[in-house]
């Protein structure tokens, strides 16, 4: 009975595991794969150190007729291109590999970037409507521009010093505007031909100002009316106080101040100007830099 049994048992031994441990068929033996090895090993700072300072180092490399300094980072880069398009297949691998992996992930960030300033937008907009205060709001929801290309553009201040420098373009704005009621008040009726002269060059002085600022900055035909019916009606004394108040935190208006409109063309003369036209555009570009610098 003992003989016939073991006949029927199946054989074990090398190459031939019992029934119960054996894989089944169509499984792999190791589901898992093998363990990749650990890249949280620390480098050596010494190392670290080194291959930072290496790369970090400037080549001076020239290109037809000019010579230009460049990092270690793109040499390298640009070494690898170079061999890729004299046909090396590893080279031309690994630049297609890692474009298309830059491409991707410059792609996922720009959508990320767009449907963040999307949602910032919309939050905003909402808690503004509730009550919100947006003083110290940068940007605010009204100056984000969505493009549909997926690019998003500031059309305003994007902090406090950059608020600071739209400021300062609006104080000139209005300096400007005071003045040209006050010179139109201080030449009197008696010179039409020079009133409408000073006052038709400093209004276009202004628009340029105001065109120069952001669209929430500038202002609306209602606000320019009421602002110059509001100035019309004051007494000199009364332009001369506003006009201190506005200049007073906008250093570049405050040649405004001393000059009348008899002596502006002496004035215009002496700092370089041949026009008020042109002094305009000087301080306009100024305080644009200074905007855009900010």
């Amino acid at each position: 009975m003992s003989k016939a049994k073991s006949k029927n048992a199946p054989a074990i031994g090398y190459g031939k595991p019992p029934e119960g441990k054996r894989f089944a068929k169509g499984q792999s033996g190791n589901p898992a794969g093998r363990p990749r090895k650990s890249l949280s090993e620390p480098i050596p700072s010494s190392i670290r150190d080194l291959i930072l300072e290496v790369v970090g180092r400037k080549l001076t490399i020239r290109e037809g007729e000019e010579t230009r300094r460049i990092s270690t980072k793109e040499a390298v880069i640009r070494a690898q291109i170079a061999t890729a398009l004299k046909g090396n297949p590893l080279a031309q691998r690994e630049i297609t590999h890692l474009t298309m992996r830059c491409e991707a992930e410059a792609k996922q960030e720009f959508w990320e970037n767009y449907h963040f300033w999307a949602d910032y937008k919309e939050k905003y907009s909402a808690l503004i409507a509730k009550g919100y205060p947006a003083d110290n709001l940068y940007p605010h929801p009204d100056d984000v521009v969505l493009h549909e290309d997926g690019h998003v553009t500031f059309n305003g201040p994007v902090s406090k010093g950059h608020e600071a420098a739209i400021n300062n373009v609006m104080a000139i704005r209005e300096a400007l505007l005071i003045k040209a009621t006050l010179d139109e008040r201080q030449l009197g009726p008696d010179n039409p031909n020079d009133r409408l002269q000073n006052r038709s060059a400093l209004t276009i002085v202004i628009m340029l100002f105001d065109f120069g600022l952001p669209p929430r900055f500038r202002w609306t035909d209602g606000e320019l009316l009421n602002d110059m019916g509001y100035y019309d009606a004051l007494s000199k004394r009364g332009l001369l106080k506003e006009l201190h108040e506005v200049v007073k935190d906008a250093p570049d208006a405050k040649v405004l101040l001393r000059t009348s409109p008899m002596s502006i063309r002496a004035l215009l003369t002496e700092a370089g100007y041949e026009t008020i036209e042109e002094y305009g555009d000087h301080l306009r570009t100024k305080a644009l830099q200074e905007l855009n610098m900010a």
